[in-house]
């Protein structure tokens, strides 16, 4: 949840989120590195729902669209 900013610009930073968790190597073992990815949905009130809990509801619903179409991305609400 980030009050005051603007939806693309959001989107935006997002995106630059997952691309830089992507990047990052843990290394767990000698010559063994972990990877981890982000998947994100997004959703802006007032725009998609007027009422916080139905918008949170519609990011939740983005973020598992995101997770089914290939994870590691940024799935905004488009209702």
């Amino acid at each position: 949840v980030f009050p005051d900013i603007p939806f693309a610009p959001f989107v935006e930073r997002a995106e630059a989120l997952c691309k830089q968790i992507a990047d990052w190597q843990f290394p767990i073992k000698p010559k063994t590195n972990l990877t981890v990815t982000v998947s994100v949905g997004v959703a802006l009130f007032p725009v998609h729902k007027k009422d916080i809990y139905q918008v949170l509801e519609c990011a939740d619903q983005a973020l598992y669209r995101a997770k089914r179409t290939g994870r590691n991305k940024v799935v905004a609400d488009a209702a």
